[in-house]
């Protein structure tokens, strides 16, 4: 039991830094940040939404190239649109040509500071989402404004200071949350660092959790679209991460909270019918079936593994799907999160047979 409880700790620490903020694929949209509206940006948005990229780059580029356009309706066609070019092309120079257009929108004077910071929020999570590709790293960082936060060594720190950048611009959900999974992911790390500072992490969470919910209840308020939006969608999932993985620091409230905030999470993901969500939807069965165990719940773990496999068994395009990449990465790394994921086999020989079919492709 404590060699498996090893792996699951692995398993919740890699899946606690692959999508923090930015989401757990690499292209991110949003309906819009509140006054700001065009005709041509829902119909971008539900190309993405649908999985229609080619389309949505025809959009894109529309939109860019036109002269009529505002600097916010570039910025925001830009942000409905990151990583469309990897989908289709699976090239990784368009991931490092997405954050180089995203610096320069957040440098643009010109687009409105909340469009510009809720980009920046995106790009703090580039490292994780890339599967902790160098070269992004070193794209993020290179330049100035955004090498003073760079931590060097500490991709993770990095991108906190990013997401404290941020909420000091502006405070939202998506940074505030940001921060509070890089304080809940270090007690997880280092489980032998002194007690005190283990308290002290957990406390800051907390705190930073609060601020994410305050900041989500203003930004509902401000924007009629948040309900239906990816930065909502991105703020539900962490939340529920956040708070199982408090149920395992603290123990209650968190304790009796995790399950609940999971399933509602997994409720309002499947009302988006995007494939967005319907990613997230497969990340969080991964990870609640990973607490459930952690918790002693095997029963429950292998209802969520068991649904989890029925959920990849309909994944409409699995050569794109991060998810799907995701376990074949892991499956040739055969290091300890791959050993976390396949304990899950030893409850779920459903699972098994489905993951072992997914990473086959």
């Amino acid at each position: 039991m404590p060699q498996q409880r090893s792996y699951i700790v692995a398993i919740l620490v890699f899946l606690a830094t692959l999508a923090v903020g930015a989401g757990l694929l690499y292209f991110y949209f949003n309906e819009g940040f509140g006054p700001v509206r065009t005709s041509a940006l829902p119909e971008l948005v539900q190309d993405v939404r649908s999985g229609d990229f080619e389309e949505a780059s025809v959009k894109t580029l529309s939109i860019q190239g036109d002269v009529n356009k505002s600097a916010d309706e570039k910025a925001l066609a830009l942000y409905a649109s990151l990583g469309i070019q990897y989908r289709l092309t699976g090239d990784p120079e368009t991931r490092l040509v997405d954050i180089r257009n995203m610096k320069k929108a957040i440098l643009d004077a010109t687009v409105s500071g909340k469009v510009r910071v809720n980009i920046l929020n995106v790009l703090a999570g580039q490292y994780s989402i890339s599967g902790r590709d160098n070269a992004v790293f070193m794209e993020i960082y290179k330049d100035a404004p955004f090498d003073q936060y760079l931590a060097k060594g500490d991709p993770d720190l990095s991108a906190r200071k990013l997401y404290e950048w941020s909420y000091s611009l502006l405070p939202t959900s998506n940074a505030a949350i940001g921060i509070a999974s890089w304080y809940t992911e270090q007690v997880i790390l280092n489980r032998d660092q002194p007690r005190t500072i283990t308290t002290e992490y957990a406390a800051t969470a907390e705190e930073w959790l609060s601020k994410g919910a305050t900041a989500s209840e203003e930004e509902a308020k401000q924007d009629p679209t948040y309900g239906d939006s990816t930065r909502y969608l991105v703020y539900r999932y962490w939340r529920a991460v956040i708070i199982g993985r408090l149920s395992v620091q603290k123990g209650e409230p968190y304790l009796s909270d995790y399950r609940t905030e999971f399933e509602n999470f997994f409720t309002f993901a499947k009302g988006q019918q995007n494939i967005l969500a319907e990613e997230y939807i497969l990340y969080g069965r991964l990870f609640y079936a990973q607490l459930l165990l952690r918790n002693d719940d095997s029963v429950s773990a292998k209802i969520q593994a068991d649904l989890l496999a029925t959920a990849l068994n309909t994944v409409l395009q699995p050569e794109t799907s991060v998810f799907i990449r995701f376990l074949k990465n892991e499956s040739q790394r055969n290091g300890a999160t791959w050993r976390g994921i396949s304990s899950l086999f030893t409850i779920s020989p459903y699972f098994k047979e489905v993951a072992n079919k997914a990473i086959s492709m």
